[in-house]
């Protein structure tokens, strides 16, 4: 949303010199902007430690109350269920707050809980609710220098899942090691993190 911000001249006010910033941010009464976006993750903390510079309230997050410990079928079954529904009423509210949907982009890790088994959940809700929207999934697979065994299962999960639904939706794949690689070799960075990651994937 830096990204996103920077090319619409969107200030950390929240008030823009773009005269249509209003594909990406839903203007408020008071002129001020705030994103057409949901962060969601059954682990409160993750959604907790986001520190945003834009006008959101509760309504823009989405958390559970333990995290998925990384398992796909906790993030389908589990705890992944416990916050369908809080998803579901943010999204439709999303939704009413527009005068046309275009599409819907989604970004998720194939590796965790979350981004694998809650996924599946979502896609379900876009299948049957939203069907004729376009939807674009954005998915970093994990390096294979530190994926662990339940990374490597929960991804195998997200494939087949992207591959059963081919037909509905359009999929970039980010390699995450590869996404290390050109922070190391391009950008000359010796500890990459995750924000510098985040970074060249918001580029896309």
């Amino acid at each position: 949303w830096d990204l996103y911000s920077l090319e619409h001249g969107v200030h950390t006010v929240a008030k823009a010199d773009d005269t249509s910033p209003s594909l990406l941010f839903n203007e408020l009464s008071n002129g001020a902007l705030r994103p057409r976006a949901l962060f969601i993750d059954t682990d409160p903390s993750t959604v907790d430690s986001l520190h945003m510079k834009y006008v959101l309230d509760s309504s823009n997050y989405v958390k559970g109350k333990r995290c998925a410990a990384d398992l796909y079928t906790r993030g389908q079954s589990c705890e992944g269920k416990d916050i369908l529904i809080p998803t579901v009423a943010a999204l439709n509210r999303l939704v009413e707050e527009c005068d046309r949907v275009t599409g819907f982009h989604i970004t998720h890790a194939a590796a965790g809980g979350t981004g694998s088994g809650f996924h599946e959940l979502l896609l379900d809700v876009f299948s049957d609710e939203y069907a004729k929207v376009p939807l674009h999934n954005f998915t970093v697979f994990p390096s294979t220098q530190s994926a662990s065994p339940p990374g490597i299962y929960n991804t195998l999960h997200t494939l087949s899942t992207l591959v059963r639904r081919k037909g509905e939706g359009i999929v970039t794949v980010f390699d995450n090691c590869r996404l290390l690689q050109l922070c190391t070799q391009r950008l000359r960075l010796k500890e990459p993190m995750f924000h510098h990651t985040n970074h060249l994937i918001a580029q896309v």
